[in-house]
């Protein structure tokens, strides 16, 4: 039997530095304080960043999900110095939801001592995040858009059941709600509550802003209809006063400020150190930025489903020149600007297939203007992101480099997934005509 279905009402238990919801969950936990610490090879690692890893385990029969919080930053190590606790915060707003009626993972145990800092909860299953679950029921037709319905509805009432709780979830999207496939209607439940904070009353802006966040997650997978029919089961659960037209326009305005300020950081990463982006450094002045994953999946795309490693990129790019020659190499282009190649590439155990381009400086002015900008296959590669985070499609950048000597750019090269695909002109040429002439293939 699930620990949830066994809890009673008893208060926390605490042991040591670990704090337990209940007699139910400390006897499952308490003698597993130094697994749970340090997950040995029975924990499979389902998802890793910077701040957090989360682990899936068995204890006894019982599927549990393991957090564990290990930000560097300074003002996380600072708060755990004072006694502030992401994992203890979490396990806090979860426990007072679900007093409110407002499902989330059943909390387990959580701990911050010596270092360690992790929160424990009982699997949600079987279940899936809300914005995958979402896309598939796009693809289903009229059952799908039945199922949006109804959870558009559901999703309604809870965030606002959870306004009217004095609760604000920082962290407001999809990807933070599950969707259980296991109900008709759908149930929905609330994850990762670390950033959350509570106040007694809580103003409209406030609610405004942290709705912003949703709209921003799903304005382009939703219609206008859907999105006003979410906003009026909030307002009654909520129990918020004014009209829904004056909320619309509220709403939409902080979602516009919060959509810029996404874009804006992710452009930021884009030639970060992350998950996603790698600085690289090379022999002979070459410096850039490399693509390590891609969170955003362009049309056609293969090396977007593809996870790449800092040290076999430079392996490959140790001596960029290199890949503008040899046999396999096909001279797409050859002029004064622009030299471009189509090539295989081999980075580490995947093989893609790329474009890559090497800018010629025309003008003798230019030279002194490099030297106070980027070289424009570094340009070309945040561009390229941009593009893709504000979901318009593009061939994926995978690579950047310039080198310097001093302030004086000597060369860049710019390297991009090839797409195989008709161009626009060759498209409209064969099937504008009446009868279309040409080939007819698209590939």
């Amino acid at each position: 039997m699930p620990v949830s279905a066994k809890r009673d009402n008893s208060p926390n238990i605490t042991s040591g530095r670990a704090i337990f919801a209940g007699q139910a969950a400390a006897a499952l936990l308490a003698g597993r304080i130094a697994e749970l610490s340090h997950p040995n090879g029975r924990w499979e690692k389902v998802k890793h960043n910077a701040s957090r890893t989360v682990f899936r385990g068995d204890v006894d029969g019982i599927e549990i999900y393991l957090k564990h919080y290990h930000s560097r930053t300074l003002i996380h190590r600072l708060a755990r110095l004072l006694g502030f606790s992401d994992a203890k915060c979490e396990m806090r707003f979860a426990q007072y939801l679900s007093s409110r009626g407002i499902e989330t993972a059943p909390p387990l145990a959580s701990m911050c001592s010596g270092g360690f800092e992790w929160f424990a909860t009982e699997a949600v299953a079987p279940a899936e995040t809300a914005d995958k679950w979402h896309l598939k029921q796009l693809h289903r037709g009229r059952d799908g858009w039945r199922a949006i319905q109804s959870a558009t509805i559901a999703l309604g009432r809870i965030v606002g059941r959870k306004h009217a709780a004095g609760v604000i979830h920082r962290d407001l999207h999809c990807g933070n709600i599950l969707v259980r496939t296991d109900t008709d209607p759908p149930k929905l439940v609330l994850t990762d509550l670390h950033r959350a904070y509570r106040r007694r009353r809580l103003s409209r802006r406030a609610k405004a802003a942290n709705l912003a966040q949703l709209f921003h997650d799903r304005y382009t997978f939703t219609t206008r209809t859907e999105r006003l029919r979410f906003l009026k089961e909030y307002l009654r659960a909520s129990g918020a006063g004014g009209t829904l037209r004056g909320w619309q326009l509220m709403v939409e305005d902080f979602a516009g400020r919060h959509t810029r300020r996404q874009h804006a950081q992710r452009d930021r990463r884009t030639v970060g150190q992350n998950q996603y982006f790698s600085r690289v450094k090379l022999p002979r002045h070459w410096r850039g930025h490399v693509v390590l994953a891609s969170k955003r999946r362009p049309v056609g795309s293969k090396a977007a489903e593809l996870e790449f490693a800092v040290d076999n990129w430079r392996d490959v790019l140790a001596e960029p020149e290199s890949l503008l020659s040899g046999d396999d190499v096909e001279v797409v282009k050859d002029s004064r600007s622009s030299l471009v190649v189509r090539r295989s590439l081999q980075v580490g155990p995947h093989k893609i297939d790329v474009f890559i381009k090497r800018s010629r400086r025309k003008h003798a002015w230019k030279i002194l203007a490099d030297c106070f900008r980027a070289a424009r296959s570094i340009r070309a590669f945040r561009l390229g992101h941009a593009l893709l985070t504000r979901r318009i499609s593009t061939a994926l950048p995978l690579a950047a480099l310039q080198r310097r000597v001093g302030p004086f750019l000597t060369d860049s090269i710019l390297i991009t997934e090839a797409v195989d695909a008709p161009h626009l002109n060759r498209f409209l040429n064969t099937w504008l005509s009446r009868p279309p002439k040409g080939n007819l293939s698209l590939n």
